[in-house]
This record gives C-alpha cells, sequence and structure tokens, in this order.
C-alpha cells in the first residue's frame, strides 16, 4: 500500500511524465492488437463475400481490379465488356449475373459518389435483397436503395434523384439522368448496402445507347419544324431534338436504341452453378464457363476466394511488418521507462536511505 501511496503522490506530483510514460505504454501494446483487431473484422467480412461468389468474368487486366468492381462496386480503369458475352457463356447449369456498375449519384460533392449498379432480377435474388420499405425497381428510371446509401442520401420511396455524368467532357453521353426511388432494401451488412440498383436498361440510357423523345411521325404529321426529311417508313429529324431526361411511365414506349445493344458494356457477370445440383457437377459447369472466357484474350475469368486469398497473404505480410516496428516500439519504450525509473531511484537513493531507516 505504501508503495501505491507513493507511485500516486509521484504522478499528481509530475503529471506530463506520466502522461507521456503512460501514452508511450498504451499505444505499444495497442497498435499490435487494433492491427489484429482491424485485419479479423475485414477478413471476415470480405472473406464472406469472395465465398459466396463462385466465378466472375471480365476484361482482361488486374484481377484485384475486376474483384473490387465485381463485388464491392469499386471505380477501376478497366475496359468493360460486351453485352454479347452472355451468349457465350451460356451454359444449362449455370446463372449469369451481368453488371454494371460504371456509374453513379452524387448529391454532396464533399463525399465521395454512391455507385449506381445495373442489374437484372435475378442478381437482387441471388444476394438476397429484399425491399424494408416499396417495391423492388422492375422498369427503366426505377432505383432501389440500400439501406446504408438511403440513411447517407437522406432518400425515400418516391423520392427522385438524378445520375452522375459518366464524362463531363464527351458531349455524345447524356449530362444526366432523373431515377424514380421505388425501394428501400433491408440491410444485410454487405457492400449492396451502399448501392442504388437499377434495371439494366437503365444503364444503356446512361451510356447514350437509349433514349426517348417525341415521337418522329407524330412530329412529321403535326408539321414541326424539326423535322428535316421524310421518306418511306423514314423521317429525319434535326439532332437538336431534346431527349427525356427524366423516365416516366407514359415514356417508356419512346425508349429506343440506336444500334445493337449485343455491344452494350458491362462491369462483370457473376457465374452461379445451379446449387441443386451435385458438387462435382457444379464444378464442372465452372470450369466449363471459366475456360470460355479464358479463351478470348481480351477477358478472364476469376474466382474470388482465390484473389482474396491472394489479398490476404499481402495484408498478413504487412501485419508481420506492424509486428516487428511493434516489438522495436515497444524495446525502446521499455527501455526509456528503464531508465527514467533508474535516474528517478539514483537520484533519490538519499531520501530512499532516510525512509528505510525511519521504517
Amino acid at each position: 500500500m505504501a508503495a501505491l501511496h507513493l507511485a500516486a503522490r509521484h504522478a499528481i506530483t509530475h503529471p506530463w511524465r506520466t502522461v507521456l510514460l503512460t501514452a508511450a505504454l498504451t499505444a505499444t501494446l495497442a497498435v499490435p492488437l487494433a492491427a489484429a483487431r482491424l485485419l479479423a473484422v475485414h477478413e471476415s467480412l470480405l472473406r464472406a463475400r469472395a465465398e459466396a461468389t463462385p466465378l466472375v468474368v471480365g476484361p482482361a487486366g488486374s484481377r484485384f481490379d475486376l474483384a473490387f468492381a465485381a463485388l464491392w462496386f469499386r471505380p477501376a480503369e478497366l475496359d468493360p465488356v460486351p453485352y454479347s458475352v452472355l451468349q457465350d457463356l451460356e451454359h444449362p447449369d449455370v446463372l449469369l449475373l451481368p453488371l454494371h456498375a460504371r456509374a453513379s449519384v452524387r448529391l454532396d460533392p464533399e463525399r465521395p459518389p454512391t455507385p449506381l449498379v445495373a442489374t437484372t432480377p435475378e442478381y437482387l435474388e441471388f444476394r438476397n435483397l429484399r425491399p424494408a420499405r416499396g417495391t423492388m425497381p422492375l422498369l427503366a428510371g426505377d432505383a432501389a436503395l440500400g439501406a446504408a446509401a438511403a440513411a447517407r442520401l437522406g432518400l425515400e420511396v418516391g423520392d427522385r434523384v438524378f445520375t452522375s455524368p459518366l464524362d463531363l467532357y464527351d458531349i455524345t453521353l447524356p449530362p444526366t439522368i432523373e431515377l424514380t426511388i421505388t425501394g428501400v432494401l433491408a440491410e444485410t451488412g454487405t457492400p449492396d448496402d451502399e448501392a442504388i440498383f437499377t434495371p439494366l436498361a437503365t444503364a444503356w440510357i446512361v451510356e447514350g445507347l437509349m433514349h426517348g423523345h417525341d415521337d418522329a411521325e407524330t412530329m412529321a404529321r403535326a408539321g414541326d419544324r424539326r423535322v428535316l426529311a421524310e421518306s418511306e417508313g423514314r423521317v429525319a429529324i434535326a439532332p437538336g431534338i431534346v431527349e427525356d431526361q427524366a423516365i416516366r411511365a407514359e415514356s417508356l414506349g419512346r425508349l429506343h436504341a440506336h444500334g445493337s445493344l449485343a455491344e452494350a458494356p458491362l462491369t462483370a457477370i457473376i457465374v452461379v452453378p445451379d446449387p441443386s445440383l451435385p458438387a462435382d457437377r457444379r464444378v464442372r459447369a465452372t470450369t466449363i464457363v471459366a475456360a470460355r472466357a479464358d479463351a478470348d484474350p481480351l477477358r478472364r475469368a476469376i474466382r474470388p476466394s482465390r484473389v482474396f486469398d491472394e489479398l490476404l497473404g499481402f495484408a498478413l505480410r504487412i501485419k508481420q511488418l506492424v509486428d516487428a516496428l511493434s516489438l522495436v516500439l515497444g524495446g525502446c519504450t521499455l527501455a526509456l521507462a528503464l531508465l527514467v525509473t533508474a535516474m528517478s531511484t539514483r537520484a533519490r537513493a538519499a531520501e530512499f536511505r532516510t525512509l528505510h531507516d525511519i521504517g
């Protein structure tokens, strides 16, 4: 008790020295513990997402960029793959889930954009996404918010939001498209909570491959000055005609594509084998699809679980370096504490002898 009393009195008498020494010892212990904890949390989240995705097909390039673009919707400098790839990869034992994650929504320039993911209803079912409020997006221009995206953007069912331009300097692309929020998804604790989901047709509109405007034949019959020429079954209209910026139920019939959508861009394609099949048949089907994808030098197939293992290997090596630095820091801190204690003891040796003599 006497030692504790003396220690407490010393800490009160020399507060800054005590604070610095305590902070140094705390940092020495906290850094490796915090690094281990963060690595464990991120490992469990990343591994669950990767292992739930059997195979991803995308453009040739960095496998890490492709994995993060397809699973976490992170922007990547990768060329898109054409929609026609779906036909090349068709197999009776697998389900192909196309993803377009090149667009985004940004309401606050001070915050990062929210990814706009265009996909099919099968993807939403595959990820077990269900609406907590409202309905799932069914038509072009409809959108469903992930739980975290809805909270961050402050949007609800019935609100409208505008997409961000894909390229500010490309005048051939539509500047922005208005989306209608039809639902807010239940929280899943996955990256899907951070995204906005919409049908694939919306992506084609954002890319400038589809658009809607006043009917050309109706304009010709009305003698509209924007009609430049007419021939059998054809009407030429001025290029400055205003396209529909908002997609409404009454304007869906005006949507049309200029050219074939077979070359429409996709970020990636997730390949999911039929879960009702035996394991060996599922493996065979994914192997066949992966071989078809790798046969084209412009495409590649990756298994996210293997990519994650590589990433984890890099993270573990970094953690080992942090642990080694923590040991060095700990040794230096311990040596400093011993030095301070030894100098204090030597400087007050006479006092300690006096205390010993008086009991």
